[in-house]
């Protein structure tokens, strides 16, 4: 059993993530062929999220909300990819940097 080793940077921190190399291997022909990681049905039209269809995605995150799970075990097991740094920026941020420039 070999176990591959990657990093998933978060805003402040730094996680390592290790997975066996077949859970690699699976995760990589899922991408390959256009399939969701979590159900494996094919992305079709539908949106995608971090290798997810969007429900599958939610799904996941109600879990990690919860504590039931973490985002490092689902990487870890394959069922939800690395996040890209993307996302929204925090509309707070800018309502108080606007709020504060006309004080």
């Amino acid at each position: 059993m070999s176990i591959i080793e990657f990093r998933v940077a978060r805003e402040f921190d730094v996680v390592k993530i290790k997975r066996e190399k077949s859970v690699d291997e699976e995760v990589t022909s899922k991408v390959k062929a256009k399939k969701c990681l979590l159900c494996g049905e094919a992305y079709g039209n539908k949106e995608i999220v971090r290798g997810d269809h969007r429900n599958c995605y939610n799904s996941l995150m109600y879990l990690v909300r919860t504590g039931k799970e973490t985002e490092s075990d689902l990487m870890r097991d394959g069922v939800l990819l690395p996040s890209d740094g993307g996302g929204r920026d925090s509309i707070a941020e800018q309502l108080l940097a606007d709020r504060r420039s006309r004080a």
